[in-house]
């Protein structure tokens, strides 16, 4: 079977893409996306699968091939999360959503609690929720923020279009869920005997990247990747607790939400774990960028100036760069912060907002190159760039146009032009009180 490499559908990307077009007022788009969905979802007939069906492939070819058979919750969750936007916009009718529930969410809903045995292809394993066999990056098994996050979003979603459906004792078996699973969130993912310690060199509780065994205070290692040998579950920093915010899981305000804020921050890391980078805007003014955690081998050799495994195997030596769309997450972030603190109302909201989008949307076009498009790396500055003459903050020869980042792009001009967070669920919060 060819290889597609990134002409190829995620469903995780696929909700990214569909939220976009949504937020510049395109119905139609969103709703085939979403309807095509059903396409890539494990059922009793997808070929060569036996177990436990209701999750969705993490990669096939446009028409539905199958091409990687990794199970990633979050991929399970976020066609429940689009469903439910759908609904709410008006897109999808009470009867249309209805019928979708029992089509295609109701057991993706089913799967998020219960998991169950998967056999495709190489794949012989027993998903146990909310631990993952991969997260987001498609790397670790284990306890991920992110993941959990748009599982406990997905969760409440499914309660809402469960009661819609008059499945009401399902309905409460997966708020029920929702509810269990944020409240032992901390528990699975927050350590209390970190490694790392913020720019004042205090240590306070943090979120991990990934536990693998839902224990952040042991010395659990994450399994080795991209040429990098695994480290310390507590030594590796990730942005994706951001997510449980965007999602309504936490609040922007949340303690332990900004202390690990400030450890992604640090930019006195050592190189290899540090997240935080400063690029200068055509303003003038300085902008951040953000890697996608610490000990990430998927990039340029920082010694020879090679491409990632450009010789056909991975270097201890390879490094992955800044990626601009957490740029425009961490901009979702300040902005639901700022909303929290009351900032975007009274006398100063206007230049509050302003700040924002110079910041963070300005920010994420400093990446883009004279065609307006966005990479999915951009050069941090860390190691030999005579090859490509690459400059600080310049696009990699990393995937460009990456879609997900030009999703997450206009979706953050519509939430700043909204004073909100456009792809967030009000429904979480008020459900898991």
């Amino acid at each position: 079977m060819p290889s597609t490499g990134y002409k190829a559908v995620w469903p995780r990307d696929f909700y990214q893409c569909a939220m976009a077009f949504l937020a510049m007022g395109d119905t139609q788009t969103p709703k085939v996306a979403f309807e095509y969905l059903k396409k890539v979802q494990v059922t009793e007939k997808t070929p060569g699968f036996t177990g436990t069906p209701g999750w969705f492939l993490q990669k096939t070819h446009v028409d539905g091939q199958i091409e990687w058979v990794g199970v990633q919750l979050d991929q399970t969750a976020m066609p429940i999360m689009l469903g439910w936007k759908l609904w709410q916009a008006g897109v999808l009718t009470p009867d249309e959503i209805s019928h979708w529930y029992q089509e295609m969410l109701k057991g993706a809903a089913d799967f998020l609690i219960s998991g169950g045995e998967v056999n495709l292809d190489w794949n012989h394993t027993q998903i146990t929720p909310p631990k993952t066999q991969q997260e987001r990056w498609e790397e670790q098994a284990g306890y991920s923020p992110s993941t959990t996050a748009a599982v406990i979003a997905g969760l409440v979603a499914a309660s809402e279009i469960a009661k819609e459906a008059k499945d009401i004792d399902s309905s409460s078996r997966y708020l029920a869920a929702a509810k269990g699973l944020s409240d032992s969130l901390e528990k699975h993912l927050v350590t209390t005997q970190g490694l790392l310690k913020n720019s004042t060199g205090v240590s306070a509780p943090y979120y991990l990247r990934l536990s693998p065994n839902g224990e952040p205070n042991t010395s659990d290692t994450l399994a080795a990747n991209n040429g990098k040998q695994g480290l310390d579950q507590r030594q590796i920093l990730d942005g994706g607790f951001l997510e449980l915010v965007r999602y309504g899981v936490r609040g922007a305000t949340d303690k332990l939400i900004n202390q690990s804020l400030q450890l992604i921050d640090n930019t006195e890391l050592d190189s290899n774990l540090r997240l935080k980078y400063e690029f200068t805007a055509k303003d003038g003014s300085t902008i951040p960028g953000f890697r996608r955690y610490g000990n990430d081998g998927y990039g340029e050799d920082t010694v020879s100036g090679k491409n990632y495994a450009e010789s056909g195997s991975n270097s201890a030596d390879q490094r992955g760069r800044v990626w601009p769309f957490f740029t425009g997450e961490r901009g979702h972030f300040e902005l639901a912060l700022a909303q929290a603190k009351g900032e975007l109302t009274g006398n100063n909201a206007q230049q509050t907002k302003q700040q924002l989008i110079n910041t963070y949307v300005q920010g994420m076009e400093t990446f883009a190159n004279a065609g307006m498009m966005l990479p999915e790396q951009a050069w941090d500055g860390v190691g030999d760039a005579t090859r490509y003459h690459y400059q600080l903050g310049q696009g990699t020869n990393s995937a460009t146009p990456l879609a997900w980042t030009h999703a997450e792009y206009i979706k953050l001009v519509r939430s700043m032009t909204d004073g909100q967070v456009w792809d967030n669920y009000p429904i979480v919060p008020t459900a898991l009180k």
